[in-house]
């Protein structure tokens, strides 16, 4: 039972096909098809006249000693027609060929007509003449299922050509042959070449006008699509797959990426890529999945860096797989994320990092390197406050952090761990340049007390702690072992005090 709807099916799609084929389409088809098939006549006829040199040996020496003299002469007046056509078609094509007014009136239809009906009617005689030598109609059925395949011109005047020269065909194929049993073999192989005819040139001629509006519809889709390119309100850039070369760019993607003074041949789409490794990666993921979708992308356009949105789509654009971008400026959202981290990070009163981001760094620091803590606790922060309020204690403890950051390398780090106290990482330091960074830091605020800056000495206490990798320990019992130092020096401190 399946075959019933695959054959509804195939006869439907038969129907369609007819019914396309014969419907005569719009002018710039019946232009397009008119300027094609005198082309191709043109490309017949220059065959043509190199196979007529071959006809005047065969017609003059082959032949000479064969077949009657009528079968001869009519051989010769055939070949000297088909020479003097093919002639007089390449001199009018000069003339045609580059005037367009031409193809749009009824004189080129009217001209391929002729030209079919003669090559036709040739081969009809061909054949004919044929029968006082071999008695066969190869000529007529080589000659007709050529003309079906060359010239596929619309079915119903290829029908009624076909009908007027088969018709007299037939009946001149009567006279010339006696034999009835060969003569309806004769007939019948020959009708049915005339129908394979037909329906080839039913077939093309539908196949060609189907291929023409597909391409009419693409073209109309591929300019839909350059207008949908150009009005987008952000950066678009079409290259192609293998060679990254730009196919179309909008003009807002040309003024973000600074591209009007770039000559257009020069233009490729390396800019998007930080490196031609990345770009490789990005089309063997493009091949894989179809789409790569929020790529940041980091680069320098003109003389800032940038910060973009890259989606990319693998797309069919003018017969070619193509890369679409679409780009957003994330520049002001990126440092907006950059000041929010900074924030979430960073103590707000001292600038070094906080609690929190300086316990994740040290547990970090501990998996990779050997490093040294110091742990600080500044003096007498309360009686500040207390004597000169809170603010100068605020600003005491500022006081101690940019001495201290005064004297670090850029690999040490302080973050202030709560209140009055503070932590200081030395990593991949010996214990001696830890005591020469120290003790410059010490001498700087012996410097700084000596000068007078503040009514009041800023002091504080602390405590050193070495760490080494093979040490099993976690940061919390680190942090511990250092303040245990600091509170032996800080009560050495209170004790000078009293």
């Amino acid at each position: 039972m399946r075959i019933l709807p695959f054959l509804s099916s195939r006869i439907q799609s038969i129907y369609n096909q007819t019914k396309l084929a014969l419907s005569y389409g719009s002018m710039e088809f019946r232009t397009m098809h008119r300027g094609h098939l005198l082309n191709r006549l043109q490309s017949i006829s220059i065959v043509m006249l190199f196979l007529y040199a071959y006809y005047v040996y065969a017609d003059f020496v082959l032949y000479t000693k064969t077949g009657t003299p009528g079968f001869r002469h009519t051989l010769a007046l055939i070949h000297l027609s088909g020479f003097v056509l093919s002639a007089c078609y390449l001199a009018l094509y000069r003339f045609i060929h580059s005037k367009p007014a031409f193809l749009t009136s009824k004189w080129a239809e009217t001209l391929i007509l002729i030209s079919c009906s003669l090559y036709l009617l040739m081969g009809a005689v061909a054949s004919l003449n044929s029968q006082q030598l071999t008695g066969n109609v190869d000529a007529y059925i080589m000659i007709t299922i050529g003309v079906s395949v060359v010239l596929p011109i619309h079915p119903v005047k290829f029908l009624a050509v076909l009908c007027v020269n088969h018709t007299f065909f037939l009946y001149s194929l009567s006279f010339v042959n006696k034999d009835a049993q060969l003569l309806m073999s004769k007939q019948i192989n020959t009708t049915v070449t005339a129908f394979v005819a037909f329906m080839i040139v039913l077939v093309m001629y539908s196949y060609q006008k189907q291929n023409h509006y597909s391409k009419v519809q693409l073209e109309k889709q591929s300019e839909q699509f350059r207008k949908f390119f150009e009005v987008n309100p952000f950066p678009l850039i079409l290259t192609t797959l293998e060679q990254g070369k730009i196919k179309l760019i909008n003009d807002k993607a040309v003024e973000f990426f600074q591209l009007r003074d770039v000559n257009s041949r020069d233009r490729n789409a390396r800019f998007l890529y930080k490196h031609a490794e990345e770009r490789a990666a990005i089309v063997e993921e493009l091949k894989l999945k179809g789409s790569i979708k929020n790529v940041h992308v980091e680069g320098k356009i003109g003389p800032d860096y940038k910060w973009v949105l890259v989606n990319y789509e693998l797309v069919d654009y003018d017969h070619e797989r193509c890369i679409l971008a679409g780009i957003t400026d994330i520049t002001e959202l990126k440092k907006l994320e950059s000041e929010l981290t900074i924030h979430a990070s960073t103590d707000t009163l001292t600038g070094v990092l906080n609690r929190r981001k300086g316990i994740e760094l040290l547990e970090a620091e501990m998996q990779e390197s050997s490093l040294t803590i110091c742990f600080i606790d500044i003096n007498n922060l309360k009686l500040v406050n207390d004597s000169y309020g809170h603010a100068e204690g605020d600003d005491m403890i500022r006081t101690v952090c940019r001495i201290i950051q005064a004297k670090l390398d850029t690999n040490d780090t302080l973050f202030r761990y709560g209140g009055d106290e503070f932590i200081l990482l030395f990593v991949n330091k010996s214990v001696g340049e830890v005591e020469a960074i120290w003790q410059k830091a010490l001498h700087a605020f012996e410097i700084y007390n000596a000068a007078g800056v503040k009514p009041y000495p800023i002091t504080f206490s602390y405590g050193l702690q070495r760490y080494e990798k093979d040490m099993k320990l976690s940061a919390e019992e680190l942090v511990r072992l250092a303040d245990e130092a600091m509170y032996e020096h800080k009560s050495e401190f209170k004790k000078r005090q009293t």
